[in-house]
Protein backbone atom coordinates (compact mmCIF):
# COMPACT_ATOMS: atom_id res chain seq x y z
CA UNK A 1 0.00 0.00 0.00
CA UNK A 2 1.84 3.10 -1.05
CA UNK A 3 2.23 5.71 1.35
CA UNK A 4 0.24 9.12 0.48
CA UNK A 5 1.96 12.51 0.07
CA UNK A 6 -0.38 15.38 -0.67
CA UNK A 7 2.82 18.05 -1.21
CA UNK A 8 3.38 15.76 -4.34
CA UNK A 9 0.73 16.00 -6.71
CA UNK A 10 0.55 13.17 -9.90
CA UNK A 11 -1.13 12.97 -12.52
CA UNK A 12 -4.28 9.81 -13.16
CA UNK A 13 -6.28 8.95 -15.83
CA UNK A 14 -5.25 8.88 -19.66
CA UNK A 15 -1.71 10.92 -20.42
CA UNK A 16 -2.88 10.22 -24.45
CA UNK A 17 -6.41 10.11 -26.13
CA UNK A 18 -8.36 10.40 -29.26
CA UNK A 19 -11.61 13.09 -29.30
CA UNK A 20 -11.94 13.04 -33.04
CA UNK A 21 -11.20 10.19 -34.87
CA UNK A 22 -11.82 10.27 -39.43
CA UNK A 23 -13.99 13.61 -38.39
CA UNK A 24 -16.03 11.86 -35.71
CA UNK A 25 -16.04 12.82 -31.87
CA UNK A 26 -14.81 9.44 -30.09
CA UNK A 27 -14.30 10.80 -26.73
CA UNK A 28 -15.33 8.29 -24.56
CA UNK A 29 -15.76 10.93 -20.69
CA UNK A 30 -15.68 7.72 -18.34
CA UNK A 31 -12.81 6.57 -19.33
CA UNK A 32 -10.47 9.85 -21.32
CA UNK A 33 -9.53 12.47 -18.24
CA UNK A 34 -7.12 13.59 -16.26
CA UNK A 35 -6.28 14.31 -12.51
CA UNK A 36 -4.07 15.80 -10.45
CA UNK A 37 -3.95 13.82 -6.77
CA UNK A 38 -1.53 13.60 -3.97
CA UNK A 39 1.01 10.58 -4.00
CA UNK A 40 -0.31 7.66 -3.57
CA UNK A 41 -3.94 8.21 -4.60
CA UNK A 42 -4.89 6.09 -7.68
CA UNK A 43 -8.29 6.45 -7.18
CA UNK A 44 -9.94 10.29 -7.04
CA UNK A 45 -13.03 9.42 -5.07
CA UNK A 46 -11.79 8.45 -2.08
CA UNK A 47 -10.75 12.03 -2.34
CA UNK A 48 -13.32 14.78 -0.51
CA UNK A 49 -15.46 17.90 -1.21
CA UNK A 50 -15.40 17.86 -4.80
CA UNK A 51 -16.68 21.01 -6.39
CA UNK A 52 -18.32 21.01 -10.28
CA UNK A 53 -17.89 19.88 -13.03
CA UNK A 54 -16.27 23.89 -13.71
CA UNK A 55 -16.37 24.66 -17.50
CA UNK A 56 -13.93 27.22 -19.39
CA UNK A 57 -15.51 29.14 -22.08
CA UNK A 58 -15.44 27.71 -25.51
CA UNK A 59 -12.38 27.89 -27.81
CA UNK A 60 -11.92 26.86 -31.64
CA UNK A 61 -9.88 26.09 -34.10
CA UNK A 62 -11.21 26.64 -37.98
CA UNK A 63 -9.38 26.34 -40.83
CA UNK A 64 -10.52 27.99 -44.43
CA UNK A 65 -9.45 27.98 -48.11
CA UNK A 66 -8.04 30.85 -50.31
CA UNK A 67 -12.08 31.28 -50.98
CA UNK A 68 -12.68 31.73 -47.33
CA UNK A 69 -14.76 28.39 -47.16
CA UNK A 70 -14.72 26.74 -44.01
CA UNK A 71 -12.93 22.96 -44.18
CA UNK A 72 -12.45 22.11 -40.83
CA UNK A 73 -13.29 23.26 -37.50
CA UNK A 74 -13.17 22.19 -33.79
CA UNK A 75 -14.67 23.69 -30.76
CA UNK A 76 -14.31 22.63 -27.35
CA UNK A 77 -14.78 23.89 -23.98
CA UNK A 78 -12.54 22.23 -20.95
CA UNK A 79 -14.41 20.76 -18.39
CA UNK A 80 -13.03 19.36 -14.71
CA UNK A 81 -13.74 18.74 -11.39
CA UNK A 82 -11.92 21.03 -8.53
CA UNK A 83 -11.33 21.36 -4.61
CA UNK A 84 -10.86 17.78 -3.62
CA UNK A 85 -9.01 17.23 -0.22
CA UNK A 86 -7.79 14.34 1.38
CA UNK A 87 -8.55 14.93 5.57
CA UNK A 88 -9.00 18.92 4.53
CA UNK A 89 -5.28 18.79 2.67
CA UNK A 90 -4.75 20.03 -0.48
CA UNK A 91 -6.96 21.26 -3.59
CA UNK A 92 -6.52 18.83 -6.31
CA UNK A 93 -8.19 18.38 -9.81
CA UNK A 94 -10.00 15.21 -11.32
CA UNK A 95 -11.99 14.08 -14.66
CA UNK A 96 -10.49 17.09 -16.39
CA UNK A 97 -10.45 17.03 -20.51
CA UNK A 98 -12.65 18.42 -23.45
CA UNK A 99 -16.59 18.55 -24.06
CA UNK A 100 -16.82 18.99 -28.10
CA UNK A 101 -19.10 21.57 -29.47
CA UNK A 102 -18.02 20.77 -33.18
CA UNK A 103 -16.09 18.73 -34.73
CA UNK A 104 -16.55 19.32 -38.89
CA UNK A 105 -14.22 18.45 -42.00
CA UNK A 106 -15.34 19.21 -45.62
CA UNK A 107 -15.83 16.42 -47.80
CA UNK A 108 -12.40 16.69 -49.34
CA UNK A 109 -10.71 17.47 -45.37
CA UNK A 110 -10.02 14.74 -42.50
CA UNK A 111 -9.93 16.06 -38.91
CA UNK A 112 -7.83 13.99 -35.94
CA UNK A 113 -7.96 15.61 -32.51
CA UNK A 114 -5.58 13.82 -30.18
CA UNK A 115 -5.53 15.25 -26.65
CA UNK A 116 -2.40 15.00 -24.54
CA UNK A 117 -2.47 15.55 -20.55
CA UNK A 118 0.44 17.59 -19.03
CA UNK A 119 2.49 16.97 -15.96
CA UNK A 120 0.60 18.38 -13.20
CA UNK A 121 1.94 21.46 -11.32
CA UNK A 122 1.93 21.99 -7.35
CA UNK A 123 0.54 25.84 -7.22
CA UNK A 124 1.49 25.94 -3.38
CA UNK A 125 0.62 25.43 0.23
CA UNK A 126 -2.78 26.72 1.62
Amino acid sequence: HAQIDPATVVEIGEALYEAVKDNQPVINTAVDWAGAVPKGVTDWTKLENWKGPAQSDSYYVEFKNGLGKKLTKFAWQFVWKYGGDMNGVGKYVTQAGVDIDTAYAYLSEHLDVEIKSLKPVNYGTS
